[in-house]
């Protein structure tokens, strides 16, 4: 959602390019399922580290906390 809302809102010619992009490198993996955390867990990151606030970015660095750790296990 925040790649589609960067693709049709932005006004720079060049971050909708990287974003149509990312998307398509996104959409071309095959047979991947990724658990995203629950919203509890989000939330708790979010107390835990109180430079976050509740927003789609900080969720999304929230997710890329929680699939590193999942991957390194």
């Amino acid at each position: 959602m925040e790649l589609e809302n960067i693709k049709t809102n932005n006004k720079d010619e060049q971050r909708r390019y990287r974003t149509r992009e990312a998307i398509r490198d996104i959409l071309s993996f095959e047979n991947i399922y990724i658990k995203s955390p629950s919203q509890r867990l989000i939330n708790k990151m979010i107390k835990k580290y109180n430079f976050l606030s509740d927003i789609n970015d900080h969720h999304i660095i929230c997710e890329a906390s929680y699939l590193a750790k999942k991957i390194g296990e």
